[in-house]
């Protein structure tokens, strides 16, 4: 005698579809000096001025952040965001735009800049007397000699300098 069959109801596991999880690379958070050059911005360009900055002085912003925008572009920031392109931002509007220009620039991006704030003579490669003219400009005292064996421990070809790839090594993150 055969045992009888059972049925499995409908809403069974068996008959569901999983969904795949997707796999999307997580989003970039704004890192603590990000957030905090955003927030320092802000507060400067709105000093004495209700806590409002204007469309003009997002732009400044923007460029000191590294983005060559025009007003066009800023209008068209402003406009993608649902603001009114002449009117004054708060502090919420101005974070969040700021964040997004951040957000979408790529590693490879804010490397490049980055070796950009250390290459003061433009020559391709962050040489001691750049390494000098930056510690002049934050104003902070090192020794020529420090300097220069900094450099040395990083000029992997001993052309006197830190090249992008010598520097884009430098700035990877070390595995814990």
């Amino acid at each position: 005698m055969e045992a009888p069959q059972q049925l499995l109801p409908a809403g069974s596991p068996l008959f569901q579809r999983t969904p795949l999880p997707r796999s999307r690379p997580p989003r970039r958070r704004l890192t603590e000096g990000e957030a905090g050059e955003i927030a320092y911005a802000f507060e400067r360009l709105a000093e004495g001025q209700d806590g409002f900055v204007t469309p003009r002085q997002l732009k400044v912003a923007l460029r000191a952040m590294g983005f060559p925008v025009r007003k066009s572009d800023v209008r068209g920031l402003l406009r993608d965001a649902g603001l009114d392109a002449a009117a004054p931002l708060d502090e919420a509007s101005f974070t969040e735009l700021c964040a997004a220009q951040l957000l979408s620039r790529g590693q490879d991006e804010e490397l490049a800049r980055a070796f950009g704030l250390f290459d003061i003579s433009g020559g391709g490669r962050i040489t001691a007397a750049d390494l000098r003219a930056v510690a002049r400009q934050l104003g902070v005292e090192v020794a020529p000699e420090e300097l220069e064996d900094m450099v040395a421990e990083f000029d992997g070809d001993g052309d006197g300098g830190i090249d992008a790839a010598e520097f884009a090594a430098i700035m990877e993150p070390l595995d814990d």
